[in-house]
């Protein structure tokens, strides 16, 4: 949902992903302005006085799984819709349903997880990025 112009995405073989700058993506896209996505992004934003980069949704099809992984930064999600089958699994804990509720949650994308939808309809997911040295 976010602008960047010349937007970096490597894959570094020595920590296993993409990086990407999520400082390049600082602007909402246009399209978006008028929309629920928009009111989400600077709450989110003004709530935890944190720089923010990229804002996805994120589809999960039922019966599927994301391979085990790392990501690069630390993300906040909104479960937009989902069902009691929809997972996240962070290595070393329980599984955890991300529920529907209007809250945006924090998780530690640093730390090796995935997602799984074992139900029987898609889950959808707001994905939001951090970037800088806030933590």
């Amino acid at each position: 949902l976010g602008v960047a112009e010349g937007a970096v995405h490597e894959f570094d073989p020595s920590k296993g992903y993409k990086v990407t700058d999520e400082s390049l993506f600082t602007e909402l896209n246009p399209v978006f302005e008028e929309t629920i996505f928009a009111k989400i992004y600077r709450k989110t934003a003004e709530v935890l006085k944190r720089p923010l980069g990229r804002m996805r949704v994120m589809r999960l099809l039922h019966g599927e799984c994301y391979i085990m992984h790392n990501d690069y930064n630390r993300r906040y999600q909104l479960a937009i819709e989902t069902n009691r089958f929809s997972y996240m699994i962070f290595r070393n804990s329980k599984p955890l349903l991300v529920p529907e509720d209007g809250h945006v949650y924090f998780f530690e994308g640093r730390v090796r997880h995935t997602a799984i939808n074992a139900g029987n309809a898609p889950r959808y997911h707001l994905v939001i990025s951090t970037w800088g040295k806030h933590w």
